[in-house]
């Protein structure tokens, strides 16, 4: 079991570096498209485990954000949304703001 989680880490690992090569070489065409995905993942992460027994209503936002952090796809989606949002064409800003607060997640 732990080579099988091992692979699926190097696999998140290596998708993560591609994606954010994409954003490096052509950030003015890949962060919409990269931003919009992210945000719908998390989105729907965080809908699918928000009754997870392991979040409780009882535990603060600290202790919340310390359980997400701790899985290395959250931090690679939030990493990618992060340097899509801070990509140099400024005008991608605007459709990186309108899916993260226009866009319903199921």
């Amino acid at each position: 079991m732990a080579v099988i989680e091992e692979d699926i880490e190097l696999i998140l690992n290596e998708i993560h570096s591609t994606f954010l090569l994409y954003l490096e070489g052509c950030g003015e065409i890949w962060s919409p498209i990269l931003s919009t995905w992210a945000l719908h993942l998390l989105g729907h992460l965080s809908t699918r485990n928000a009754n997870l027994p392991l979040i409780t209503r009882h535990q603060s936002v600290n202790e919340i954000i310390t359980i997400w952090m701790g899985s290395k796809a959250i931090q690679s989606l939030l990493t990618l949304t992060s340097r899509c949002l801070t990509c140099n064409n400024h005008s991608n800003t605007d459709s990186f703001i309108t899916a993260l607060l226009g866009k319903r997640f199921e």
